[in-house]
């Protein structure tokens, strides 16, 4: 015999119909590591950049003050920076000593004022810009420097901080932005679609099932058949019980007789009133 399944709490939602629509929160999941690891890996790379321009002014080529050496120097410009102890500060200016640079033949390669102004100060490096010249063919050049001797001075050739040096810095920001606007979307995006089943999908808006109340769709038995006439509920107004005195219909004239009587058509008469025999 099959049990019916017992009733369900009270609080389970009554559905409209069907099987309730489910949205997976995967998203939640998905928008959270991409945000996670786009930060993680915008964070390294702006480390990793900071830790390259730290560098940059450490493989400048040095000259000391005064002196005369020659170097070789590859096709393109070049900023001539002065370094001494405080010289990057605002507003500390001291005169820099002379610098020429020389080809093989002997002929100067022009030195022009530097269009910007650079200072750096990276560990024992700390310099400013003073210079710039461009070198047209690579190979050995000769480097004058002239100049009261000074220890504690030096002069530095380099590239000069560029675009391309800050590339890392604006990739790191770049990166944690999209990731971080891509994270939410995906979180905003899930967040909709979960709310939007909830409301529209089948059992919206059932709310609570009350104590008692049947699960649509569940097995129930089946209702209990309708009374027969004089038995069982009567129907609204009616008083149910037996007949009243008098209703039963008389005895047939003859051949009836109650079981266990020698009389038919009745009962033994009792007694005449009066005692009569």
């Amino acid at each position: 015999m099959i049990e019916p399944p017992g009733p369900s709490s009270g609080t389970d939602a009554v559905p409209a119909g069907g099987p309730v629509r489910h949205v997976s929160p995967a998203g939640y999941w998905i928008g959270s590591a991409i945000i996670v690891l786009g930060i993680v890996g915008a964070v390294v790379l702006f480390v990793v950049s900071i830790v390259a321009l730290a560098r940059v002014p450490s493989d400048y080529e040095r000259f000391a003050v005064p002196s005369r050496s020659v170097t070789t120097l590859d096709s393109g410009s070049f900023d001539v920076f002065y370094e001494r102890p405080g010289i990057s500060q605002y507003g500390v200016y001291v005169d820099p000593p002379a610098v020429s640079v020389e080809d093989s033949s002997g002929a100067s390669v022009p030195i022009g004022v530097s269009s910007r102004s650079q200072t750096y100060k990276i560990g024992e490096h700390e310099g400013r810009s003073i210079g710039t010249f461009t070198i047209t063919r690579a190979g050995a050049y000769t480097v004058i420097v002239r100049g009261e001797p000074d220890s504690n001075a030096r002069i530095a050739f380099g590239r000069g901080l560029g675009f391309r040096d800050f590339a890392g810095l604006v990739g790191a920001s770049v990166l944690g932005a999209i990731s971080l606007l891509v994270g939410i979307l995906f979180l905003v995006v899930t967040a909709v679609r979960r709310s939007k089943a909830r409301r529209t999908g089948p059992g919206a808006g059932a709310g609570p099932r009350r104590p008692g109340q049947p699960t649509p769709g569940a097995w129930s038995p089946p209702p209990p058949p309708p009374p027969g006439p004089g038995w069982g509920v009567s129907s609204p107004g009616a008083d149910w019980g037996p007949p009243s005195t008098g209703a039963w219909p008389p005895p047939p004239a003859s051949g009836w007789s109650v079981p266990g009587s020698d009389h038919p058509g009745g009962p033994e008469p009792g007694p005449r009133p009066g005692g009569a025999g």
